[in-house]
């Protein structure tokens, strides 16, 4: 492939360029092998005096047969002492700053949860918030929009069926029902997320326990730990019932009715309309053994549990007075 000639302009006085053809055969001349030049022609190894380019006498005098060190020498004595204290310093004024950012984080998450009135673990029990003894006086009524705001969490957890025109009666669950229950909820998908449930705000009462004085006990759960359940009672008393050696029955609505999300509130009380409207829809009635419950509900969220035979906490007809020491 060549080039075609250029034609120089009319006037520039410049002659044309030949033609160039890039793909012409080199001449022999241009063939020959590359060949490298050495650095050192004399082909003796390099030398300390050779790469620092100083002279024999002066290489001789000062450099030769001694040792070159390549960085800084270890300290030794006081300028020992010197280079730990100075990073000691250095450290102190690391573990400052940490420190500093780590407060500066603390205020801010404190000013968040201020805002929205919510306490830290720590806060809370330095506080004595969660410290509920038994015989304490709560009020009862104080505590039923939470036990609406629990209805609102378990229709979603659940999740139970739209309220119907003409709903059904009153439910109760055991672990040996089969299938699924009137309003349409299976019983194991039921089983499986409300024994990960947790049960602050749930109206229990307790229907068998080794402590014949604490049978028929009904209440609200204001506290619940790995080992009891603080309910308020409707005299406005707090008992502390411990789980195990115990059978809960827990009652809940069967359906999400519309008017749950309107529920009443400390600043709003309830309406004779959402009263009635509670009063008239059914109710499932759960019993749940609470030596199977004995955990933290944090602790339960993610803790396995078997379907039947008790084991998921479900109290069966089967389960006798001879479990609980009674006659």
């Amino acid at each position: 492939m060549s080039r075609t000639p250029s034609v120089a302009p009319s006037g520039s006085g410049t002659p044309a360029l030949p033609p160039i053809d890039q793909y012409r055969t080199l001449p022999n001349a241009l063939k020959r092998p590359l060949r490298f030049t050495p650095s050192n022609p004399t082909g003796e190894p390099d030398t300390a005096q050779s790469l620092l380019e100083i002279g024999s006498i002066a290489y001789t005098a000062r450099l030769a047969s001694r040792n070159l060190l390549l960085v800084d020498p270890p300290p030794i004595g006081a300028a020992k002492d010197d280079a730990a204290q100075r990073d000691a310093c250095v450290k102190r004024g690391k573990k400052k700053l940490v420190d500093a950012a780590a407060e500066e984080r603390a205020k801010r998450r404190a000013k968040k949860r201020g805002k929205v009135g919510v306490f830290a673990r720590e806060e809370a029990r330095r506080k004595g918030v969660w410290d509920v003894k038994s015989g304490a006086v709560i009020r009862y009524d104080h505590l039923v929009p939470l036990h609406y705001m629990y209805l609102s969490y378990l229709s979603e957890m659940l999740p139970l069926p739209a309220y119907p025109k003409q709903p059904l009666a009153d439910l109760k669950l055991h672990a040996s029902a089969p299938g699924k229950l009137a309003n349409g909820l299976a019983t194991e998908q039921l089983s499986s997320r409300l024994v990960k449930a947790d049960f602050t705000g749930a109206v229990i009462r307790v229907k068998r326990s080794k402590n014949a004085s604490l049978i028929g006990l009904e209440g609200i759960v204001a506290v619940e730990t790995a080992e009891t359940f603080k309910i308020v009672t409707v005299e406005n008393v707090v008992k502390i019932v411990p789980k195990s050696h115990a059978l809960f029955t827990i009652t809940f609505p069967a359906y999400a009715f519309p008017t749950l999300p309107n529920a009443p509130s400390a600043s709003q009380p309830a309406t004779p309309a959402f009263l009635d409207s509670f009063r008239q829809v059914p109710k499932v009635q759960v019993d749940i053994l609470g030596s199977a419950f004995r955990f933290r509900a944090e602790d339960r969220a993610g803790r396995k549990f078997k379907y039947g035979a008790c084991g998921g906490g479900w109290g069966e007809e089967w389960v006798g007075l001879d479990m609980f020491g009674l006659e």
